[in-house]
């Protein structure tokens, strides 16, 4: 079953003051080896491949247009228009989330083959800096941007749109 990006994947919106917000309940310690997500022998012993990911995450409004605390996380491809992993959390996302959902993307993608990427694109968010020696280790060179090209590009018509549905509510 393929999973491709399209405005109908869920209906979110983007609150930058969410995820500014959300700084102060990142805080847990990473969590590697047996009995966690992020093991990195089976992870270095998959095929790299030259396919650049983006990982985010992004709170996800409920039927009533109010935050209920749900967020996404997905892991998108730059070769192709997938969505290699996707995972919904209850609370805000952690360092072992991101790991889990990255592992996910490698091991179990939804889409495409089996491999680890060369390179993978996450916000400059410090929360995840206690991960990047670690994906270093299994050859993944990690780049920090303010903005994400690919995510901004598929969500952010959806982001304005939900916004603009929203302040309508509100007038």
């Amino acid at each position: 079953m393929r999973h491709t990006i399209t405005s109908s994947v869920v209906t979110l919106v983007f609150f930058g003051s969410l995820l500014q917000r959300r700084h102060r309940f990142l805080r847990t310690d990473l969590k590697l080896g047996k009995g966690a997500s992020f093991v990195k022998t089976p992870l270095r012993r998959l095929r790299q491949e030259d396919d650049p990911r983006e990982a985010e995450f992004f709170p996800i409004l409920c039927s009533s247009g109010q935050y209920d605390g749900v967020w996404m996380g997905m892991v998108l491809s730059h070769a192709h228009e997938y969505v290699l992993a996707q995972r919904m959390f209850e609370e805000p996302p952690t360092i072992n989330d991101l790991a889990r959902l990255l592992a996910d993307a490698m091991q179990r993608p939804l889409a495409g083959p089996i491999h680890r990427p060369r390179r993978l694109h996450l916000r400059a968010w410090p929360e995840w800096a206690e991960l990047l020696p670690h994906l270093k280790q299994i050859g993944i060179l990690v780049v920090s941007h303010e903005a994400l090209a690919k995510w901004d590009r598929t969500f952010g018509d959806l982001y304005a749109q939900v916004d603009k549905a929203r302040a309508a509510q509100v007038h």
